[in-house]
């Protein structure tokens, strides 16, 4: 495969669309492999994707994750939008919404191999034995939701059982086909000790922690932006009272 194909394939993926796989030294990403759903994506617009895209400098770095992800068979694929979700932080595609699909007999998430373009369990064992040509060729088809054989002979399964992790995820998603469900944000921690510090009176560090912690409340799966936004403004007082103290003092 040539290694245009391999950019193709990763303009499928949410990383395609993060500032922190662009940067090069230092490299800002947490993660060694590609993500999809990630706490800490920042999107970039249109034009700098593609700008950054068309630098062949990055081509390789692209090359080498999308074979990374293809080895470890963790590349998850949307059967609604085509989007590739690597290694996904949730059920749900990262571009759409749609739940991504996994395997009736294993419960496990199915691979996307780009290179046989097909779905794969990464079960033991899976796919199971056709019963009718005893050959182990048959395969989920999951836009049909049955099981085929790939061999010379008829066999089709169709209404494959759902599993119990489906069956749960629909009703935690109110049963609606597209919801999605929301990963339980965490409080900003920046956010918190800016509110302790201007309620101690410590205006310097409120003001810097208050700061702070409005930049990381602002990130995906962050909450607190009130908090560092009230630890900010009694910052800003605990500063103009000292200031103000500091002048009486002087002045007597």
């Amino acid at each position: 495969m040539s290694r245009g194909k391999f950019v193709d394939l990763f303009k499928e993926t949410q990383c395609s669309w993060c500032r922190r796989f662009y940067t090069l030294s230092p490299y800002l990403c947490i993660y060694t492999d590609l993500r999809s759903s990630c706490p800490y994506f920042e999107k970039l617009d249109e034009r700098d994707r593609e700008s950054l895209l068309n630098w062949k400098k990055l081509w390789g770095r692209m090359e080498y994750k999308i074979r990374d992800v293809q080895e470890k068979r963790c590349m998850a694929k949307c059967c609604k939008c085509g989007a590739l979700n690597p290694n996904p932080q949730e059920m749900t595609c990262w571009r759409c919404g749609e739940r991504l699909v996994r395997c009736p007999e294993h419960d496990q998430l199915f691979h996307w191999d780009f290179d046989a373009q097909s779905f794969k369990c990464r079960a033991q064992g899976c796919p199971r034995k056709c019963p009718t040509c005893k050959e182990d060729k048959l395969q989920y088809n999951v836009y049909g939701n049955s099981w085929v054989c790939n061999h010379s002979c008829p066999f089709v399964e169709s209404k494959a059982r759902r599993n119990e992790f489906s069956e749960h995820y629909e009703r935690m998603a109110g049963t609606k086909k597209h919801s999605v469900i929301k990963r339980r944000k965490r409080t900003s921690g920046m956010a918190v000790a800016a509110l302790i510090l201007g309620i101690l009176g410590i205006g310097f560090l409120a003001t810097i922690f208050g700061a702070l912690g409005m930049e990381d409340a602002k990130r995906p799966g962050s909450k607190g932006y009130g908090m560092a936004v009230a630890g900010f403004v009694l910052g800003i007082i605990g500063l103009l009272v000292s200031v103000g103290i500091l002048v009486f003092v002087a002045v007597m």
